[in-house]
């Protein structure tokens, strides 16, 4: 059985549209970082090259 997709992968797409595609992968991470849980840039950027949110 796969593993449930992380919800920040949705934020993080939700954060990406609204700044038009002009905003970091680093500033996405920190934006959904909380003192609970940390976002790697680097998954942000696999978020964004396996979801293609460049092409949509």
């Amino acid at each position: 059985m796969a593993r449930q997709r992380s919800p920040d992968r949705n934020k993080a797409y939700e954060i990406f549209k609204e700044h038009n595609g002009d905003i970091t992968n680093r500033k996405i991470a920190e934006l959904l970082s909380t003192s609970e849980k940390t976002v790697n840039e680097k998954t942000v950027g696999g978020w964004k090259s396996k979801d293609g949110w460049m092409d949509r």
